[in-house]
């Protein structure tokens, strides 16, 4: 049986990451975003993004991300 390989979509879309709504291209391959990138024909952001929508793809997926609410260790401090 030949393995099906997967390709690489491009999906236009915008980023909510801030208020700009920048156009973007979304990379997908095997139900995972790859790349983001800045959409050139945006009517909005004409094709710039500011650096929280670059940074998306380590919002997502870096492996230091919070994944879980964490719980306070210790006493909590009460603020003067």
């Amino acid at each position: 049986m030949l393995d099906k390989v997967s390709e690489e979509q491009v999906i236009k879309s915008y980023c909510r990451i801030c208020y700009g709504s920048c156009g973007v291209l979304v990379h997908v391959k095997d139900d995972t975003v790859v790349k983001i990138e800045p959409y050139p024909e945006s009517p909005i952001s004409h094709g710039t993004m500011c650096s929280k929508g670059l940074a998306t793809l380590q919002l997502a997926y870096h492996p230091d991300r919070v994944l879980y609410p964490l719980k306070q260790a210790g006493k909590k401090e009460r603020a003067n």
